[in-house]
């Protein structure tokens, strides 16, 4: 799942994230982050909560060449460039054998 200036509502309850795979390093303007969830720039009206939910295995460009590294973060989860007012919660949720490859 992948957003770009998001500026709405979002809430994920009780879902399951495994195996999921980035593999889009340095592509664009962004590219390369978040196995699983990559949320670039959302605006201050954004509200994004994640309750309750289990991150399993997922990558971020596991085997990414050192110049790109820095384009490989969140082995599960990947937020960038967060707006003043944007909100972003995580709850009651486990993050289990993630990989993001400038680890």
């Amino acid at each position: 799942m992948a957003s770009k200036g998001f500026s709405g509502s979002l809430t994920i309850n009780n879902s399951y994230f495994y195996g999921n795979k980035n593999l889009a390093v340095g592509t664009g303007q962004v590219g390369g982050e978040g196995g699983a969830i990559y949320i670039y720039a959302p605006t201050s009206s954004a509200v994004i909560s994640i309750n309750n939910s289990y991150f399993d295995s997922n990558e971020a460009v596991k085997n990414v060449a050192s110049g790109k590294k820095k384009l490989a973060d969140g082995g599960a989860i990947a937020v960038f460039n967060i707006v003043e007012g944007a909100k972003f919660t995580i709850n009651n949720s486990t993050f289990a054998n993630n990989i993001a490859g400038d680890d």
